[in-house]
């Protein structure tokens, strides 16, 4: 018995990732990426070193730009 090809199409569907999710993950890894350059930032500090500006700048720069990602995934999500 030959499968309805409209059952492809569903399946096919059900595969594919939204907007959102694809935005979503990339939030998470972005999140995940801050929080370990905060983690060395801080690890350093605790040994005695000693952050540049310019390291909490781009880090503050980078924590900026995933609030903006963050807040326009949910309005792809329609949150």
């Amino acid at each position: 018995m030959e499968r309805n090809p409209a059952d492809h199409v569903l399946d096919d569907a059900g595969a594919r990732r939204t907007a959102g999710e694809v935005l979503a993950e990339r939030n998470r890894a972005r999140g995940i990426a801050i929080v370990d350059e905060l983690s060395r930032i801080t690890g350093a500090m605790a040994d005695g070193a000693s952050a540049t500006p310019e390291e909490i700048l781009a880090v503050a720069d980078r924590i900026a730009e995933l609030r903006t990602s963050v807040t326009f995934t949910g309005l792809v999500a329609g949150a």
